[in-house]
Parts: structure tokens; sequence; C-alpha cells
């Protein structure tokens, strides 16, 4: 009787084991008091034990870990199963293994009663996994860096070639008579190149790909005013487009239109009332597109005034910029006693992708 009731459970036994042995995972059993039961051969070699030193013993005596035994107790007392991925370990017996990442579970297997008598743990060592993710984020962060490196060397060779130039034009104007066209041009030309400097050294010092639009046109204005030595003239800035972001190419585009309508209200305004030159430069958003505004005072333009067509005009660089870039336009009428310069962009390829979802 006793061999035809071992049978079947030797039988199934045998089944129990060949299912354990061809699991791909590490598996052991342990009783209620966290002893280990069975193991199969994948988590004994895992492990760095053999059978013979795990049966019997107290997980938590073999390997100590005072968070990862609190989860035992827990899913014991609970009857609640847990999984965990990439979850460090140390073995305290084999520094030399380092850390190590496991994705894990511990089931909870329950009597007839719904009284937990056991748990099952599965573990797949993910540590190569997590160890060659972690070598590709240092390289990645090593090229992140070098790049950095390579943008802030190119950054400053830049610079100091643009200001080298601006000092070589300058070196000229001594020998060229007061308010003659010539040293005009070339004062115009410092102005530009300082202008691109100064576009060129904002766009660097802010991280990513979208800059603020506003704050950028400001800073350019104070740097053509700059650049022209015009300490007399009262440039005042508005934003009513708050905080718009846009891409660093389409900001270097407009500043350089910025530029030419600040020097050029400089070059053509007179004082007001208040007896002081005055510009005043805005920026408005509408719909997908913007409006950027430049109002000097004094000398007002006749009414339907049009830019002059001929090469090298101020105005025409600006319009062929706002046309080939953004479908853009402008126009020039007098206003409070003043000229007002207002630029008409009608296109969202100025807007930085935060910008272009907030509008979507």
């Amino acid at each position: 009787m006793r061999d035809l009731l071992g049978e079947p459970e030797a039988a199934t036994a045998r089944l129990l084991h060949a299912i354990l042995e061809a699991a791909n995972s590490h598996i052991a059993y342990l009783d209620r008091e966290l002893r280990f039961v069975m193991v199969n051969s994948l988590y004994e070699r895992g492990c760095g034990h053999p059978r013979e030193e795990l049966i019997g013993r107290n997980h938590f005596d073999v390997f100590p870990n005072d968070e990862n035994e609190a989860i035992f107790r827990r899913v014991r007392d609970t009857g609640e199963a847990v999984e965990y991925r990439e979850k460090p370990f140390e073995y305290a017996d084999q520094p030399e293994r380092g850390v190590t990442y496991w994705d894990w579970t511990l089931t909870p297997i329950k009597d007839g009663q719904g009284r937990v008598e056991g748990l099952v743990l599965s573990l797949t060592d993910v540590t190569e996994g997590v160890r060659q993710r972690e070598r590709l984020l240092e390289a990645e962060r090593g090229r992140a860096a070098l790049a950095e490196t390579l943008s802030a060397e190119i950054r400053h060779r830049v610079k100091n070639d643009l200001a080298m130039v601006a000092a070589i034009l300058e070196m000229r104007l001594a020998a060229l008579r007061p308010r003659s066209r010539a040293r005009s041009a070339i004062e115009e030309a410092i102005a530009r190149i300082r202008t691109l400097a100064q576009i060129h050294d904002h766009l660097h010092q802010v991280p990513g790909e979208e800059v603020a639009l506003c704050g950028a046109l400001r800073r350019v204005a104070e740097a053509s005013r700059a650049a022209l030595g015009r300490e007399d003239v009262v440039i005042r800035a508005t934003c009513g487009a708050g905080e718009l972001l846009c891409r660093a190419p389409a900001v270097t585009h407009l500043g350089i239109v910025v530029n030419e309508l600040v020097v050029n209200a400089m070059k053509h305004g007179a004082p007001g009332r208040g007896g002081r030159q005055e510009i005043e430069l805005s920026c408005r958003q509408e719909g997908e597109g913007l409006t950027i505004s430049v109002w000097n005072s004094g000398n007002p333009v006749a009414a339907g005034f049009a830019p002059p067509e001929r090469q090298g005009s101020g105005l025409t660089l600006v319009r062929e910029i706002l046309a080939m870039q953004y479908q853009g336009s402008v126009a020039l009428r007098p206003h409070r006693g003043g000229t007002l310069a207002e630029v008409t962009v009608r296109s969202r390829r100025l807007l930085s992708a935060t910008e272009r979802g907030r509008a979507a």
C-alpha cells in the first residue's frame, strides 16, 4: 500500500523537479520561516552556494539584507505577491561581484484555508543589461561633454573673430571725416558685427534650442545703441508676447532685423517733445504669427512711404530676410510725431516645438 501510495507522490516530485530545472529563472521555495526547502540548479549556480548549504537554512542567514527581509515577511504576512525590476543587490560574502541587478517576483503559496505556507522566489539576473546601459550612458555623457567643450571653444573663437573685425574697422574711423558717407557705412558695419556677436553670445548662454525672443531682442537693441555710441538715445522695450519661445535660428534672423530697424531709427530719428531722441521696441503675438514694432521720435516718414530698393539698404536686408525665411513683411508709417516700423511674421517656422504644441 505504501508503495502504491508513494508512487504518485514520487511521480509528482519528479515532475516538479523537471519543471524547476527547465525554467529559465533562478527559483527557490521557502517555508513560512523563510528557510530554503527547494532550489533549482540555476539558482544554485547563480547564488554561488551549493544546494546542500542552502536547504534548511534561513534565506537571510545566507544572504543578509534588511530591506529584502522586510519584503519577504510582508508577503508572508499579507499573502500579497510583489514584483521588482532591476533591483540592486550586493552579496556580503562575495564582494568581488559588486552590485548585481535582478528582476524578481515573490509569490505566496497558500493552503486550503488560505493561509500562507510558503513562498516561491523567482529571479532573473539582468546585471549585464544594466551595466551595458550604464556604459552606454557614460559614453553618451562623455560625448556630450566633449561636444560642449568644442562648442564653447568655437563660440569663444567666433566671438573673438567678430570682435577683431569690429576693432579693425574702428581703426579706419580715425581717418574719416565726421558725418561722411564712408564713416557712416563703417559705423553701421561695426554695429551689425557687434550685434551679431551679441546674438551669438546670448544664444549660446541658453541651454537647448528654445530662446525667449523678447529678452533676446531687448539685448539686441541695447547692443545696437552701444555699438553706435548713442547714449543720448532712450530705448524702451515692452513685450506683449510673454515668454515666447523661438527656435535659435529664428532669433538670429529676427535679431538682425531688429538691429537694422533700431540703427535706422537712431540715424533718422530726432528728439521728441521731451528733448531726447526716443526709441520704443515692442513685440506682440497675433495668432500663429508675430508683430515686432520699432518706433522713433521725430522726423516722421511721409504717408505711403516705401522702403528703398537700392542694394545695400538696411531695410532691403530686412525685407529679404522676412520674405525668404518667414513670409513676412515690413512697413513704415508716420505715428505719434515720429516713424513706426512694423514687422509682421506669419509663419510657425520661428516657433519652438514647445510653442507649436501650445498653439495646437
